[in-house]
């Protein structure tokens, strides 16, 4: 029996996939004989959308622990706020949660103590979480693993980042954290690399750990795609859209499909993008009846509305999106817009699923959507799926190779 102690900033009932990362380990975990502690900030601090089913699969022997703390993101106003981004940058770095990790530190070694815990695992971001990593490891000898599901020092904003100063300061916040802890855990594969170049002294240290599925969110049997009693040939998208992440230029081509051919292809969207905002950018598809839009769902119901479509759409976000693991799992073709080949769309392409369009080639997409339509109409659609690499990333797997890595410190 070991006792493990998860840090994070995020935790049921908020929602999402980083989230899950947790959540799935604390469940899996818990049926190996691990006894699972959740060290997180109080539900009401929490600025995401709330997915209350998350709470019902939480192992029965989980203890969460809730610091409270002062938050001054609720204290200050959005409109005075703006102002004051240089004074919160200065006093509040790396992040605004430094307020909680303050609270936290200040219990995590009592808690170590009184808990018996056998090793501690801190998922990251928010970055300030890296300072309880220096504060156990100045007073314990309880191993540390840090779980680096983005990166810090090269992430997007830090490098856009004009104040070398502040460069600086990420830098050493970082080096010293991955200086103490034990191992360190990287979501993507070109994080793990990144991260080796930059700290080669410390390479032993890193693994990849990917995000995942779980293979108990899904039906035994997955309904194949020509079997579907769908009218129309359906595209799926779900999750956040923005001008990082843009889904318009399926809208796009679904609208210009209609235009010129009178061919109906629906789009299943499950978003929590402002309902204002959606029905603003896919007013056309909406009047023609081709959106099929949901808010927010509960975590497996969104998963069955991928399964009531044939296509899953994959744009060309400029992040790895965890969505891609469950989107594998369902068995369905993806449809990808690329600029050029990521991570993710290597991924894709491994697993056998994926449909390749040039991101700005708004023909192409519309062909490939005839095509797809074509084949739907013929009873084809096909994919060639590699299920052994798709397999690997359910969660039980995923915890396997946790607890081996814990078994090794």
């Amino acid at each position: 029996m070991k006792n493990i102690l998860f840090i994070s900033s995020y935790f049921p009932p908020a929602g999402g996939v980083g989230v899950q990362r947790i959540s799935k380990f604390c469940k899996y975990l818990s049926r190996k004989g691990f006894t699972p502690y959740v060290l997180t900030p109080p539900a009401w601090s929490v600025r995401r959308d709330k997915d209350l089913s998350m709470l019902s699969e939480l192992p029965s022997n989980l203890e969460q622990i809730n610091p409270g703390f002062i938050d001054i993101r609720r204290l200050i106003p959005g409109e005075i706020a703006k102002y004051m981004k240089a004074w919160q940058r200065e006093h509040f770095f790396p992040d605004n949660m430094i307020q909680w990790v303050r609270k936290a530190q200040k219990q995590v070694i009592a808690l170590i103590n009184i808990k018996h815990i056998d090793v501690v695992y801190i998922t990251l971001p928010h970055f300030s979480l890296l300072e309880i990593a220096n504060t156990i490891k100045a007073n314990s000898d309880v191993p540390v693993i840090l779980d680096m599901r983005d990166p810090f020092s090269f992430n997007f904003y830090v490098e856009q980042e004009q104040d070398l100063r502040y460069q600086e300061r990420v830098r050493l916040l970082e080096s010293k954290a991955f200086s103490v802890a034990d191992i360190i855990l990287n979501v993507t594969k070109n994080i793990h690399n990144e991260y080796c170049k930059l700290y080669p002294e410390w390479e032993t240290k890193f693994h990849y750990m990917p995000n995942g599925f779980d293979d108990e969110d899904y039906p035994r049997e997955i309904c194949d795609i020509n079997s579907l009693p769908n009218e129309n040939l359906t595209l799926c998208y779900t999750g956040s859209y923005s001008s990082m992440s843009s889904i318009l230029p399926y809208r796009d081509a679904i609208e210009k499909v209609f235009d010129k051919h009178q061919i109906r292809i629906r789009l299943n969207l499950l978003t929590p993008t402002a309902k204002k905002r959606v029905r603003k950018d896919f007013r056309t598809l909406h009047k023609h009846g081709l959106l099929n839009y949901h808010g927010l769902l509960p975590h497996k119901e969104a998963i069955a509305y991928q399964l009531q479509s044939h296509i899953m759409l994959y744009p060309c976000p400029t992040y790895f999106s965890g969505k891609i693991y469950e989107y594998l799992r369902s068995n369905r073709p993806v449809l990808c817009l690329v600029n050029k080949m990521t991570d993710s769309h290597k991924l894709i392409q491994d697993a056998g699923v994926g449909i390749f369009v040039v991101k700005d080639e708004q023909p192409d997409l519309q062909n490939a959507l005839l095509s797809l339509h074509k084949q739907w109409h013929d009873g084809t659609l096909s994919l060639q799926a590699n299920q052994e690499l798709i397999g690997s990333f359910s969660c039980e797997q995923r915890s396997n190779r946790l607890i081996q890595i814990i078994d090794s410190l």
